[in-house]
């Protein structure tokens, strides 16, 4: 028979195994990877007695990893840089000499290049091609063609000239 003493030092020694196990695992463990994993059917009822719950070093049968920082989100695409970018002209009509282009997020059609849409390059002739009046325009070609104007129908010459005292 074991004495009391004997069973104290036993659990004492598997106690600090055990921690120092943890300490390693925690440790080595990336925020990619899991450190351990436990059974979503132990959750729940163990909040109701005390919060504990069976962490396992391997998955087995468990079914929720435990990570040690938040789940990495999964990678975005990369942006698409401006060469890959388009522009979609509607080439049925013209606005004075102005081109007209998509707007952006297909909210009609609009002359003014700053809110037209930019396409990534299938996007833009998967469109093109679905409707022979449109045509993929390069991003940075158009930008380097760009200038700025002044629309008629936004200024008022006695506005102006009352906003200066009346000159």
């Amino acid at each position: 028979m074991i004495d009391k003493e004997q069973k104290s030092a036993e659990i004492a020694q598997n106690s600090g195994t055990v921690k120092q196990k943890s300490t390693e695992v925690l440790a080595a463990a990336s925020a990619q990877e899991p450190f351990g994993w436990v059974k979503s059917s132990e959750i729940k009822p163990a909040s109701a007695f005390g919060g504990s719950v069976n962490l396992w070093l391997e998955q087995y049968d468990c079914d929720t990893p435990l990570y040690t920082a938040p789940q990495p989100a999964a990678p975005q695409a990369a942006p698409a840089v401006d060469d890959d970018l388009w522009y979609l002209q509607d080439t049925r009509c013209y606005v004075g000499n102005d081109v007209l282009w998509w707007a952006k997020d297909g909210k009609g059609y609009t002359t003014d290049v700053s809110k037209a849409h930019a396409y990534n390059r299938a996007e833009a002739f998967r469109q093109a091609a679905m409707r022979g009046t449109d045509r993929a325009w390069p991003k940075r070609y158009i930008d380097s063609k760009t200038r700025p104007v002044v629309d008629m129908q936004y200024i008022n010459h006695d506005a102006a000239l009352a906003a200066q005292g009346g000159a």
